[in-house]
């Protein structure tokens, strides 16, 4: 038996559709919400706040623990030849990551050995006003400006190949 909750089945109806300009033009509960998150300077800072992990030591073994499962994960993919998605600009864009040379993808670039196989592509040009060589080329700026200050074995080679669009 399915639940009915008006939130979520509000948010379901709105998931594909384009973020209200504004709060003020936002019509429905879940638009305010999200227009609230994207626009509302308190909202955000609160949600920056909340994801800064400094403040709480039990945040530090957390991160160790998701980032030995991420690599987990990207092993297992890899061996199964599955391609994993990352949209570097986009995760920036939206505070997903506090900077280029924090995204993890770049951690795993660095462990070649235990490298996943990874598709750079840009989410909406539209929305991000990206394109998907434009975010290669960020990444690999971020990639060669992390090498500079890192310790230990250098990494042999990183390459980007741009291929066109299959249509």
């Amino acid at each position: 038996m399915l639940v009915d909750i008006p939130l979520l089945s509000g948010l379901r109806q709105r998931r594909y559709g384009l973020p209200p300009a504004s709060i003020e033009a936002a019509t429905s509960r879940e638009g305010r919400i999200f227009a609230s998150h994207l626009y509302d300077p308190v909202v955000r800072g609160r949600r920056h706040d909340w994801a800064d992990a400094e403040p709480a030591n039990i945040l530090d073994d957390l991160y160790e623990v998701i980032t030995s499962l991420q690599d987990a994960v990207v092993r297992d993919l890899r061996a199964s030849g599955i391609v994993i998605e990352a949209n570097p600009t986009s995760n920036l864009a939206t505070g997903a990551v506090g900077s280029m040379e924090e995204h993890p993808l770049l951690r795993h670039l660095r462990n070649d050995h235990d490298a996943g196989l990874f598709s750079i592509n840009t989410d909406d040009p539209g929305v991000f006003a990206t394109r998907c060589s434009g975010c290669a080329s960020y990444l690999h700026r971020s990639w060669r400006c992390c090498r500079r200050f890192e310790s230990g074995r250098a990494h042999q080679s990183c390459s980007f190949r741009l291929k066109p669009p299959p249509f």
